[in-house]
């Protein structure tokens, strides 16, 4: 496992699990979404900062801001994202961290 792995994993994982666990229960409320919001992105901050230059990675890009779209698509509120939409997008990310590596379809053709 890499240190940008471990970072990952550490500290964005966990919030990403969490985050997918509370907005799947039908009976969320809007203050718990909004809560899980600012958890997703305290935890993208700290991911990022942790991470530093490395955090400009497209795979790492990529799952940081899935923390952090889904985060203000909740700060958005009155059911402006469907929250659906947002576990979908946590759920690309959490499925590209736990990957480990890039699939050959995922590649950066800019690469």
């Amino acid at each position: 496992m890499t240190d940008d792995d471990a970072a990952l994993r550490d500290g964005l994982e966990p919030a990403l699990r969490d985050a997918i666990a509370r907005l799947s229960d039908a009976s969320v409320t809007p203050d718990g979404r909004r809560l899980v919001g600012e958890r997703l992105a305290a935890a993208a901050e700290r991911a990022q900062e942790r991470l530093g230059e490395r955090a400009r990675e497209p795979r790492i890009h990529r799952i940081v801001g899935a923390a952090a779209s889904a985060s203000m698509a909740l700060a958005l509120g009155d059911g402006m994202v469907p929250v659906s939409e947002v576990t979908e997008r946590l759920r690309d990310g959490l499925d590209l961290l736990t990957a480990g590596s890039w699939s050959p379809e995922d590649q950066d053709p800019a690469e």
